[in-house]
């Protein structure tokens, strides 16, 4: 029986070879999955999205589509264990849905990942509710699309911020006994420029400096260091240990 394909459907014929299957002749799970990627590809190749462009361009990897809202929900589903760059544009009119309730559904579905809404009105009510449904950014549809572009870039990279206040409140090891969950995560800190030093950040909140120990390396202080050298920063805090020793030896002397 031949199965009825949906109108704008798209398929690729794919040459099942035995070494894609086990003994008895089933497809192992895995490639069905290698199968879908390269249909994937194929079908954003057609429509207009060539993957590797708009890496180039953009930095960009689309991960998924969706033409309503059941498959939006569907597809944060497949992706929640996704990176955390992650991305979602969301046309606030999408079928099957209102946006704002669908906004509110995708933040809770796949938290780690940030949302732009997108829509072709500019009403003051509706960005209103989308931003407090979730939404990190609201766009216009005709807004260039280097302004899109540019968007998407941006929040991708809030997402630096937001996971040293979420990830480092829960992985990493403290120099401090303080009264909150935070910690120091090297990793972190390689992509927060010396932020993810957050125990010692919460043990010394009025210090320009989050390198509590030599092999901390803080690459933001490392810019105050170099301004105070300068002359364009003055009155720089240091950590409570350096502040303590500092006056140590100046009451010595």
């Amino acid at each position: 029986m031949k199965r009825e394909q949906k109108p704008n459907a798209f398929s690729i014929p794919v040459r099942v070879y035995y070494e894609d299957t086990d003994a008895g002749g089933v497809v192992y799970y895995a490639n069905y999955l290698k199968f879908f990627e390269r249909c994937r590809t194929e079908w954003m190749r057609q429509v207009g999205h060539d993957q590797s462009q708009l890496a180039a361009d953009a930095g960009l990897h689309i991960v998924g589509e969706a033409g309503d809202a059941a498959e939006a929900l569907a597809a944060a589903g497949r992706c929640a264990p996704a990176p955390l760059a992650d991305v979602v544009l969301l046309d606030v009119a999408m079928p099957g849905m209102s946006g704002v309730t669908l906004a509110r559904r995708l933040c809770q579905l796949a938290p780690a990942s940030r949302l732009l809404a997108l829509s072709m009105h500019d009403d003051g009510s509706i960005v209103s509710a989308m931003l407090e449904a979730g939404a990190s950014g609201y766009l216009d549809k005709i807004d260039p699309l280097p302004e899109i572009l540019l968007a998407l870039r941006t929040v991708a990279t809030w997402h630096t911020t937001w996971g040293v206040n979420s990830l480092v409140h829960r992985h990493g090891y403290k120099n401090y006994d303080t009264p909150d969950d935070s910690r120091n995560s090297w990793v972190a800190s390689i992509f927060a420029s010396g932020e993810g030093w957050h125990n010692n950040h919460h043990h010394d909140q009025a210090s320009a400096s989050n390198r509590h120990k030599w092999w901390e390396l803080d690459l933001s202080f490392g810019v105050v260091w170099c301004l105070e050298r300068l002359g364009l920063a003055t009155n720089v805090i240091r950590p409570r240990h350096e502040r303590k020793a500092a006056r140590a030896r100046g009451s010595a002397s």
